[in-house]
């Protein structure tokens, strides 16, 4: 399980948690904090997982809350003999972090947002061989939802939820809530109407204040 921006392990305590008590074996990414370097984190991730999947004896499910679920992605993508399938939860597949309320924080450091996101374009020009579940709030406040749409992958099925980004670590709270939307559906929604990166910032800008306290 890979947490998101600035968060570690101790933020997906809960999720990990209830899986268990469905049932699953549920870990950890244990490499610490998600910087946000994904060119750094992406090899490291890809041996975790590699190291994970032999000693399961077979490929392994990958779940990735925001940015883990990028990076879980990635990992698919490159080493998908070692993934059996990708769960994402409230993740932007374009863009990376331009249509995120932390795009401000970025841009501020000189983070070059269009170079980042024609990057990840180039990438999912190459598709994901393993399945991927995209589950995603339109209520989200920090990610905006369209970016959260794949409309690359072949195999991909999109879960529209009723909760927020923060909400989506607490289960319990949210799983009657979560009609599923066909792969379809996903597809004829406007989601090439991204908003505008400021306008994103400024209205979910407590939120992402409030999400980064719940995550350290």
């Amino acid at each position: 399980m890979l947490p998101g921006y600035g968060a570690g392990d101790a933020s997906t305590v809960i999720l990990q948690s209830y899986l268990r008590s469905l049932g699953y074996r549920a870990d950890g990414w244990r490499l610490g904090r998600n910087t946000g370097n994904v060119p750094a984190q992406l090899p490291r991730a890809a041996e975790r997982v590699a190291k994970a999947a032999r000693r399961a004896g077979g490929p392994v499910p990958l779940i990735g809350w925001s940015l883990g679920g990028y990076l879980a992605r990635e990992v698919a993508r490159d080493r998908p003999e070692h993934v059996e399938q990708v769960i994402t939860l409230g993740t932007p597949v374009v863009g990376g972090p331009k249509y995120t309320a932390v795009a401000r924080s970025y841009r501020d450091r000189g983070v070059p947002l269009d170079a980042i996101e024609a990057a990840i374009e180039a990438r999912n020009r190459r598709p994901i061989e393993r399945p991927v579940t995209a589950i995603f709030p339109r209520n989200d406040r920090v990610v905006a939802w369209q970016a959260c749409i794949d409309h690359r992958s072949p195999d991909v099925e999109h879960v529209e939820v009723t909760t927020t980004h923060v909400g989506m670590g607490s289960p319990r709270r949210r799983t009657a809530s979560w009609p599923t939307v066909s792969p379809r559906g996903a597809e004829e929604r406007d989601a090439s109407n991204l908003p505008d990166a400021h306008s994103l910032c400024a209205s979910a800008s407590s939120h992402v204040d409030r999400a980064a306290m719940s995550f350290l």
